[in-house]
């Protein structure tokens, strides 16, 4: 089984980037990237899914959205040096969209790429996160890839995330599977807070104060369309769908060997551009302008 379709889900707006992101989406906020190129969000996200083995990346937006997408990217094909080209190429060779008319939440999102997944395991990520890997050799989106597709089952990427930030994940507990360096997840919950994870998700073997929290990254089967079907009327968030799939498949989740940024919260594009930064070739010149700042900001 190889993995080879991807579904963003892009259409969602943002407090914290207003009015930015009600003029346009906040995926195609430009960053500098860990290469010192600098990039619409949606464009790093999409090529870690490139560079871990994906053809095919399905773009869930609004109506209005899709025409500006193209037409960002052309635009930006006209400006760029003959290298940045070929990805950009490479990117929208691949591209497919899918509209969400209204905005009804992220399960919905989802459901509406069903045509484009088939039968066919997938990986989805959101539009709102960036990914940086500790693995030289293997991006976040190919450590996630490789365990589902030795496993042949649906697996969600997870982080060790403090309780303070909890009420921004979807985070679950499990049973841990040393043979696979995973858990077997038996417990999901949407946002809860502190309390309610100290009291009903605490993980056996997770050092104090901290839990299993999404990724926004997940490796799924075609059979969570049917899930979604009966449940989304119910509730916009996925995560009572992927309750159902743990309570009767195999699904696992991955702790994997990197950290997401969340562009959505507040201060999330500043956090995701320092690390974007501290990783990558300009890493000196990025440590230097944080420096000074400091620097300057302590002599006031």
């Amino acid at each position: 089984m190889k993995i080879k379709k991807a579904i963003i889900t892009a259409s969602g707006k943002s407090e914290h980037l207003y009015p930015t992101a009600d003029s346009f989406q906040r995926s195609m906020i430009p960053l500098v990237d860990s290469d010192g190129e600098t990039k619409p969000v949606i464009q790093i996200i999409a090529e870690q899914a490139l560079n871990a083995g994906i053809t095919d990346i399905n773009l869930v937006c609004s109506a209005d959205d899709k025409k500006k997408y193209l037409k960002a990217f052309n635009t930006l094909l006209s400006v760029k040096d003959e290298k940045e080209s070929q990805k950009l190429e490479k990117l929208l060779s691949s591209l497919t969209f899918t509209v969400q008319p209204s905005p009804k939440g992220y399960a919905d999102a989802l459901y509406r790429a069903k045509e484009f997944a088939g039968s066919d395991h997938f990986l989805l990520l959101l539009s709102d996160h960036l990914y940086i890997s500790n693995n030289k050799n293997k991006n976040c989106a190919a450590q996630l890839i490789e365990l589902a597709e030795q496993e042949k089952c649906s697996v969600s990427a997870v982080n060790p995330t403090r309780e303070h930030l909890v009420r921004h994940y979807g985070t679950l507990t499990g049973e841990y599977i040393n043979s696979i360096d995973a858990y077997k997840i038996t417990r999901i919950m949407e946002k809860p807070s502190a309390t309610t994870a100290e009291t009903e998700l605490q993980t056996l073997g997770m050092r104090n104060g901290y839990y299993l929290c999404f990724f926004g990254m997940h490796v799924l089967t075609s059979n969570i369309f049917d899930i979604i079907e009966k449940t989304k009327k119910s509730n916009s968030f996925i995560t009572p769908a992927l309750q159902i799939l743990a309570d009767n498949s195999k699904y696992f989740a991955k702790n994997i060997n990197g950290n997401r940024y969340n562009i959505g919260i507040k201060y999330g594009l500043l956090n995701a551009q320092i690390a974007l930064a501290l990783s990558g070739i300009e890493r000196d010149e990025a440590l230097y302008l944080l420096s000074d700042t400091l620097i300057k900001d302590k002599l006031k």
